[in-house]
């Protein structure tokens, strides 16, 4: 989970950096099951759309605190 208090940008490195991550979870847990990366943010990323297929969900803030 990540904080920024402003639109975060999601660039190559980081991009890369997931990807990694998602790897040595698959590798130590040893699943055989789908792994989803989901963004929980009070922002939607600026160019999410740039990295198709890294982030499946984007749960915002609203969504979290939303009154019935």
């Amino acid at each position: 989970m990540k904080f920024s208090d402003h639109p975060y940008e999601i660039n190559k490195t980081y991009s890369d950096t997931l990807q990694s991550k998602l790897h040595v979870f698959q590798q130590a847990s040893k699943t055989r099951k789908v792994l989803f990366n989901t963004l929980i943010t009070t922002y939607v990323p600026v160019n999410a759309g740039k990295y198709t297929g890294l982030i499946q969900n984007i749960i915002t803030m609203d969504a979290l605190f939303k009154s019935k």
